[in-house]
């Protein structure tokens, strides 16, 4: 019993367990194969410091978790059902939860939805005021690739342009993605620029595309609105009202790709 409790006096005094050791390296030490001499042969080792860091292969540990081996592909195995070969750990929301991924393919690719009827823009000279298409997409917290394709249906699309139209006239478009919700605004940061544009002429269909680089600093999804602006150049009255964003066409598309910080 004296024995006892002297053991238990120097060993509290000490704070440090070793296993397999009498000269620990941390608060707890395990040395497989017994044979640690200061800082050699700790290949065997496990340790954890007074700072709450594990070292595994080293008894100086430099970070939570630090892993050291010589032999590739020993160090780190993660089994969870998604390992495969080729693929890479993956964050998959912004807690710090991983799973293995394809390389290049991307955990959430939200897209847009657009409304039966998209929005008519009626004549206006010079620059028209923002208007809300009817387009949405819901993007979730994180940084964002944002592909956009629009379709422009002007009216009387399929009358050839007289001779009297002024040469090049047509109708400047652009598109930008706000906050559906104003108390959302202050989340939305552009990395660039804000702003998608493009020509509609007074005949036939028109597609623009872009893209822009979005950022979401909120904890929780954001749902976006495409807005559009007209800015007229000498367009004909026949033109208007402008068709955008209809359902209807196909070519109308936006897509989010995540992106690392």
């Amino acid at each position: 019993s004296l024995i006892l409790l002297i053991f238990l006096a120097v060993t509290a005094l000490k704070a440090q367990v070793g296993v397999n050791t009498e000269n620990p390296q941390g608060i707890f030490h395990i040395d497989g194969k017994r044979d640690t001499n200061g800082n050699t042969n700790v290949a065997d080792d496990v340790v954890v410091d007074t700072l709450g860091r594990i070292g595994v292969g080293t008894n100086n540990p430099q970070t939570k978790v630090d892993i050291r081996t010589t032999t590739k592909g020993s160090g780190f195995r993660l089994q969870d059902g998604s390992q495969q070969t080729g693929k890479v750990l993956t964050a998959m929301d912004n807690t710090g939860r991983a799973e293995w991924q394809e390389i290049g393919v991307r955990i959430t690719a939200p897209s847009g939805t657009f409304t039966r009827e998209g929005i008519d823009i009626p004549e206006f000279g010079g620059h028209s005021p923002l208007r809300d298409t009817g387009a949405r997409l819901t993007i979730p917290p994180g940084k964002w690739f944002v592909m956009v394709s629009l379709l422009a249906e002007p009216s009387n699309k399929s009358v050839v342009p007289p001779a009297t139209d002024i040469i090049n006239a047509h109708v400047y478009t652009r598109t930008t993605l706000s906050a559906v919700n104003a108390a959302d605004d202050g989340y939305i940061h552009y990395d660039g620029s804000s702003l998608v544009g493009g020509q509609v002429k007074p005949y036939g269909f028109t597609t623009f595309s872009g893209f822009f680089i979005i950022r979401n600093s909120h904890t929780a999804s954001i749902p976006l609105r495409l807005d559009v602006q007209t800015l007229n150049y000498g367009a004909p009255s026949r033109m208007w009202p402008i068709i955008f964003a209809r359902a209807a066409h196909l070519e109308n598309s936006i897509a989010a790709f995540m992106l690392s910080e």
